[in-house]
């Protein structure tokens, strides 16, 4: 996985500033996919527990991995 360069992050901070109002102090993560954040947020953000829809990517479950997980939907 990788973080982007200084320079792609600080893009995107001022994109979601600028373009879609985004306020406070917040980070961005740039990724190759969807599938690869939904993989690596959960042990990212130390979850215990990961919610994962009926309907999904086998890639959730792989986060899901870090806890306990239940399904919805």
């Amino acid at each position: 996985m990788t973080t982007g360069s200084t320079e792609l992050r600080d893009a995107l901070k001022k994109y979601c500033v600028d373009v879609l109002g985004a306020s406070g102090e917040f980070d961005v993560l740039p990724t190759i996919g969807s599938k690869e954040i939904v993989a690596w947020l959960p042990f990212l953000l130390r979850s215990e527990r990961v919610v994962i829809p009926k309907i999904a990517y086998p890639t959730y479950r792989v986060g899901g991995a870090r806890g306990s997980w239940c399904c919805c939907g």
